[in-house]
This record gives structure tokens, C-alpha cells and sequence, in this order.
């Protein structure tokens, strides 16, 4: 990764995939990260009461799994993205809309939604809609996502 380091000293953190992100001013990947932040509580207790049984496999590869080549997705259909982009046409809403705040000295760092009441609805959302399993880092990783169109629809009157 790299770091931007502004005149007025403030840091930021990107990928070379943020590059080629068609978003010009990082707003739509500060608000995906902000709602994985969001419900990374949720993930991290799938993911620890996984590892509570004796044994943790793949379910893409059937391999054995270890706390450390494990990753927690999202089942499909039903990507994150797409979780994200149905909750926020429920409530009538667009990435756009999603206002962030910096919450943690993470690399890369740790957003909030700002507005508290939409992150509580989006965490009980995602509690109730998300279907996640355990997989590979590498099968993960590897698994080529559907790609999922954030552009706000035009109205027809």
C-alpha cells in the first residue's frame, strides 16, 4: 500500500486498486470501508466462534484452515456490496450519501459512518440479510466477485 502524507500533515492510506477505482474523490471507498467497519464486530464473532470446533474448513476448497489462512465472506449472491447497495436503496439512500469519520489509528485506519442512527440500522440489516463462511484467504481472494453498480439510477419524472 501507500501513504499520502498532506501539507497540513494529516495521513491516508490507499491501494493500487483505490487508483483505478473509477471514484474521484475516494467517497464511494471511504463509505464501503466505513460500513465494513461498521459490522466488523459481526464478522469477527463469526469468524471466532468458527474456530471454537475442532476442525475449520474451506468451503470453496475443502482445505484445513488455521486462524491465520482463514478469511470470513460474504455468501453469494449476496456480496457485501450488494448488502450494502440494498440497504441503502431501502432507505432511498447512494454511497454518496454515506458521510464518513475517521475512527481508529488502523492501517488502514478505521472509519465510522457519521450518522449513528443509519450505522445501527445498517448493523442490524446486515445481522439479519448476511449469509457469511469461512474460506481460504487465497480461494477468497481468487474468487471473482460480480460487480455491483452504485451509480444512482436516474428518475423518469
Amino acid at each position: 500500500g501507500f501513504e499520502i502524507v498532506r501539507t497540513d500533515g494529516t495521513t491516508t492510506t490507499f491501494s493500487y486498486l483505490y487508483c483505478i477505482t473509477p471514484d474521484s474523490d475516494g467517497q464511494t471507498a471511504d463509505a464501503l470501508w466505513a460500513m465494513r467497519c461498521e459490522v466488523a464486530d459481526q464478522t469477527r464473532a463469526f469468524f471466532d466462534a468458527a474456530f471454537k470446533r475442532s476442525a475449520v474448513f474451506c468451503e470453496i476448497t475443502v482445505e484445513r484452515l488455521t486462524t491465520k489462512n482463514a478469511h470470513v465472506d460474504h455468501l453469494r449472491p449476496m456480496s457485501f456490496q450488494r448488502l450494502a447497495r440494498d440497504y441503502l436503496a431501502t432507505r432511498k439512500l447512494h454511497l454518496a450519501d454515506v458521510t464518513t469519520t475517521k475512527s481508529g489509528p488502523l492501517k488502514p485506519p478505521a472509519l465510522s459512518m457519521a450518522d449513528r442512527d443509519l450505522a445501527e440500522a445498517w448493523q442490524a440489516y446486515h445481522r439479519t440479510h448476511a449469509k457469511l463462511r469461512i474460506t481460504s484467504k487465497r480461494a477468497n481472494l481468487k474468487e471473482r466477485k460480480a460487480a455491483v453498480d452504485f451509480r444512482p439510477t436516474p428518475t423518469l419524472f
